[in-house]
């Protein structure tokens, strides 16, 4: 099981609004799922070493708590829901799909 941050660049032709936008990367039992958190950065202002938003942002506090916050609440999530597929799967006789919000 693991969460990995990591970023999709966006470019533009014009090449002056390129941006970055992170996400993570929630793996467990050979599984994949990305957990996006809809955020634009642009490229002068992201860190690619260490991963964050660089401080000649304006709005870089919030941005890098916004960051830091999405896997815990990830992770949550995601165990919530595993936990509810497998009592499903496991009380009825014939597997179901339910959506359970």
């Amino acid at each position: 099981m693991g969460l990995y941050l990591t970023e999709k660049h966006l470019k533009y032709k014009d090449g002056k609004d390129d941006h970055v936008s992170p996400f993570f990367i929630y793996h467990v039992n050979n599984k994949r799922t990305k957990v996006f958190c809809s955020l634009k950065v642009n490229n002068k202002n992201w860190c690619f070493d260490k991963k964050k938003v660089k401080s000649t942002d304006k709005k870089a506090g919030s941005k890098n708590r916004k960051i830091k916050s999405i896997p815990a609440i990830a992770t949550n999530t995601i165990s919530n829901e595993i936990r509810t597929w497998k009592l499903i799967f496991l009380s009825t006789k014939s597997p179901k799909i339910y959506f359970i919000n």
